[in-house]
């Protein structure tokens, strides 16, 4: 049964991609849509332990969600705003789960600083850094202090659950760019966005069912 949902979500994601290539923006918020609420579903029935990170996976679909509906409606930059908090959520609750599951190194906050400036200096040569990028790299910041404590801690965690952060953390540098910097190739970068955000997201899944 695990099986066949797996290849059900792999063709959806293969759908949106899709969609996107054509521009098809209502079709792909319907994917996007159908794949968000697949996801809501399958970690509200895992009745997992890990409550964190089973919270970390209901509020990344929300705002995914909100974001297809950004793309459509691109005038309202609104809905980008409330994307980004219910995702900032996501990373403070993987950022608990990560110390319930280790302890929280505090070298992280200082390393995270220093990282989140260096992404900043990158990327502000290479667009201007209005209010969406401003407040994207505050978010940047959070995550970055995941990713960090996960690193540090490496040794004391599954192979699953790293893999899902690190994915998660390389998509959202990848749509950063795609958003904001690229001029050409965004199909590309937004295929290969979709690819490592939803494997992050099932791995996620796989990881609570466990």
């Amino acid at each position: 049964m695990i099986y066949m949902g797996l290849l059900l979500y792999c063709l959806t994601v293969v759908f949106l991609i899709a969609t996107r290539i054509r521009n098809a923006d209502k079709l792909s918020l319907l994917s996007k849509t159908l794949l968000s609420v697949s996801l809501i579903v399958l970690a509200i029935i895992s009745s997992s332990s890990e409550k964190m990170v089973m919270l970390s996976i209901v509020f990344s679909s929300v705002a995914d969600i909100f974001l297809g509906i950004h793309r459509i409606e691109k005038k309202s930059s609104y809905l980008f705003y409330i994307a980004l908090i219910w995702v900032t959520c996501s990373q403070i609750c993987l950022l608990v789960s990560s110390i319930n599951l280790t302890k929280f190194n505090v070298y992280s906050i200082f390393l995270a600083i220093i990282l989140n400036l260096i992404l900043y200096c990158s990327f502000a040569k290479k667009c201007e850094m209005g209010n969406m990028q401003k407040i994207s790299m505050i978010y940047s910041y959070i995550f970055l202090i995941v990713v960090l404590n996960v690193i540090f801690n490496i040794e004391k965690l599954e192979l699953i659950y790293i893999l899902a952060i690190l994915l998660y953390w390389i998509s959202d540098i990848i749509l950063f760019a795609q958003k904001f910097i690229a001029k050409e190739s965004k199909e590309i970068l937004d295929a290969i966005n979709k690819v490592m955000y939803y494997t992050a997201q099932m791995l996620f899944v796989l990881y609570i069912q466990k």
